[in-house]
């Protein structure tokens, strides 16, 4: 529950800074829930706190967020605890972005 509690936190602190909105997009496939997302700037960001691998349900999350990048979206994933080398792999492969590391100012 703690872990929940302070990722759900962290989102909010990335929306707070860049001006985002938690908001959920259609997608060929279904449903996918946008943790930072500007929908004026076509921008999509993936917040990860916990340090990611390429788990079935990691691969079915790209699938949507390449389809996203087809319609023109800016799709971007904050790994603040990194990735393994197979789930940045797929992301290059999906050109989805990522940056690794907090990317919020110190608060």
């Amino acid at each position: 529950m703690q872990n929940v509690k302070f990722g759900l936190e962290q989102e909010q602190r990335y929306r707070d800074e860049f001006s985002g909105v938690s908001e959920t997009l259609k997608t060929q496939y279904t449903n996918r829930q946008i943790d930072i997302s500007r929908p004026d700037e076509l921008y999509a960001g993936q917040l990860k706190t916990g340090k990611m691998s390429l788990t079935e349900q990691a691969k079915i999350d790209i699938k949507k967020d390449a389809w996203l990048v087809k319609e023109e979206y800016t799709v971007e994933y904050i790994l603040e605890k990194g990735a393994s080398k197979n789930f940045l792999n797929a992301l290059d492969k999906a050109g989805i972005k990522y940056k690794i590391g907090n990317q919020l100012p110190k608060y």
